[in-house]
């Protein structure tokens, strides 16, 4: 129910000008569908998309709408949003993470970094750390800029059901 507010209060502070020219208000397969939310840490909230990420100044109540074609966003389909306290962001893609440090975007790939792929699934803090969920690699643990990999293994299931 707290992130149904919170994605609702942020949706609510986006002019429908911006929604309409972003390429919006079309129906199907091509309209814009909310992936993922974050209103923690910072002056941001920012709105993840299957077509960009919103990026919402909470002071000024402003928003941005970043793809691909007018930012560093690595892929516009968004598939997780985590902000540290201090505001720093982390926006995980198809394609890498885009990394806002309060100042800059960078992009942390499998190109520049120890990350093993680009397919980010999602992100969460972990002691000591950020734990990554790749595709095809598994949970990753990031501290710093060392990255360890830990291997993914289907378990066998214990309980079988009464009705066979």
């Amino acid at each position: 129910m707290k992130t149904c507010v919170i994605l609702l209060s942020a949706l609510l502070i986006i002019p429908t000008s911006q929604i309409i020219q972003a390429g919006t208000t079309t129906l199907g397969k091509d309209s814009l569908r909310i992936e993922t939310a974050t209103a923690a840490g910072g002056k941001y909230k920012w709105i993840g998309t299957n077509q960009g990420v919103y990026m919402i100044n909470t002071n000024k109540g402003k928003g941005r709408f970043l793809t691909t074609k007018n930012s560093r966003l690595p892929d516009n389909y968004v598939t997780t949003i985590i902000c540290y306290p201090d505001g720093q962001t982390l926006i995980g893609t198809h394609k890498g993470i885009l990394l806002w440090d309060n100042f800059s975007f960078y992009i942390v790939n499998s190109e520049n970094s120890r990350l093993p792929e680009n397919d980010i699934e999602n992100l969460c803090f972990a002691e000591g750390g950020l734990l990554i969920k790749t595709k095809h690699c598994g949970i990753l643990k990031a501290i710093g800029e060392c990255i360890q990999v830990f291997s993914m293994k289907p378990i066998k299931v214990l309980i079988q059901d009464k009705n066979k």
